[in-house]
């Protein structure tokens, strides 16, 4: 558990980010067709490891039109990479591909010529919000379980329009599939948490226990995935979108609802089951230090890390931490976040995460002020965080060679 009374000065934490990993030169311009996880997870560009800390970034993609990307200013500031919501958030917004599909298309096709042109690399997440597809084909969210369903049917047109679009792209770096449907399933309460009910959005009126997930239904949905993916692409990494497993996630999926915390064996057993082949990137998302595998320890963030890094090694897949991050507005205000940033970035380089993705760069804040906490622009009193990630990855780079690659 992190303590932030020690005196401890927010400088001398960034400079805990200068510590040594073994990296190819992170920087714009990596070409990700070139881009593949090799022997024991190891990620690879042109056959020599590699890795890289980038942002997340939300270009308000309604399906229609987005917020003309600032992928430039990212490039001047070392940042390789983002991950991005390539689809629409809401059923309405999804229709437009079935409805508009050139006009749909073309908004993508100026995202990523415009971070071809910066040299940016993109982590492109075709289906965001657990919901969507399912009330776009009017299903509920269970039949993402269902190989032969109309849900399952549209994931695979989608999928195979984008990826056969964008996988001669060097802007391309990875392909996932959703944002965080790990946290959806198996919940004891899940009557409570059922998607919202919108239907000027193109959501159903109603909504019951057919809309409840599972462990298995996701899992089949990213295996489905994958094998789409991997007919059209063959080298570049897939990972599902997964947030790291809830401290009770194996207890909910056999039934044991908030009983027993899982075990360390437990957690890393999870993370297998929602990274089915041919998957080959894990992916977690972290934020808290959480009481997580005994009533009395509160583990960090950086343990979490560690512990999905030896997870995706026992696979021998990659690991993607797609977001982490920090609120200046939560308690301890912008100072106590500049410290816990600072030990989050160092858990990515000290683990030797292969990818990781801060939330969030500029994101729009106009109509929601509360998001303004997590936004990070090169101007505003943020800007920090892009920084410490230029020179983090500039210290993994700088020792490139010492990380030998498996025969």
């Amino acid at each position: 558990m992190s303590r932030f009374s020690d005196a401890r000065s927010v400088g001398a934490m960034l400079a805990l980010l200068l510590a040594a990993s073994s990296v190819v030169h992170a920087r714009p311009a990596v070409d990700g067709r070139r881009l593949t996880v090799g022997d024991g997870g190891v990620l690879l560009h042109d056959g020599v490891p590699f890795r890289a800390i980038g942002v997340n970034y939300v270009p308000e993609f309604d399906g229609t039109a987005a917020r003309r990307p600032q992928f430039a200013a990212l490039a001047a500031h070392g940042i390789p990479f983002a991950r991005f919501i390539a689809t629409g958030f809401y059923p309405s917004q999804l229709a437009e591909y079935e409805e508009r599909r050139e006009v749909y298309l073309g908004v993508l096709d100026e995202i990523v010529a415009a971070a071809e042109e910066s040299g940016i690399g993109l982590i492109p997440s075709l289906f965001w919000h657990t919901s969507a597809v399912p009330d776009l084909v009017d299903e509920p969210r269970n039949q993402w379980g269902n190989p032969d369903s109309e849900t399952i049917g549209f994931m695979r047109r989608y999928t195979r329009d984008i990826v056969s679009r964008y996988r001669y792209s060097p802007a391309i770096w990875a392909w996932e599939f959703g944002n965080e449907y790990s946290l959806a399933v198996d919940l004891p309460n899940a009557a409570e948490y059922r998607p919202r009910i919108l239907p000027t959005l193109g959501t159903p009126s109603v909504r019951g226990p057919d809309d409840d997930l599972t462990t298995d239904m996701v899992a089949a949905a990213f295996e489905e995935f994958a094998k789409v993916v991997r007919s059209l692409d063959s080298t570049r990494p897939i990972t599902p979108g997964n947030a790291a497993p809830r401290p009770h996630a194996e207890s909910m999926r056999l039934g044991g609802g908030w009983g027993e915390l899982d075990t360390r064996a437990e957690f890393m057993s999870n993370i297998a089951l929602v990274t089915p082949s041919p998957h080959d990137m894990v992916s977690v998302h972290v934020y808290e230090d959480e009481v997580r595998f005994a009533p009395d320890h509160r583990a960090s963030v950086a343990e979490v890390v560690g512990l999905a890094a030896e997870a995706s090694r026992r696979q021998g897949k990659a690991l993607f931490v797609g977001e982490f991050g920090v609120d200046d507005f939560a308690e301890g205000g912008p100072e106590h976040a500049a410290v816990r940033f600072a030990e989050m970035l160092q858990a990515q380089v000290e683990h030797d995460v292969a990818l990781a993705a801060v939330w969030v760069y500029d994101y729009d804040v106009t109509d929601q002020p509360n998001r303004s906490g997590w936004n990070i622009t090169t101007s505003n009193s943020r800007k920090y965080m892009l920084e410490a990630i230029q020179h983090a990855n500039e210290r993994i780079s700088s020792t490139a060679h010492e990380q030998p690659v498996a025969p």
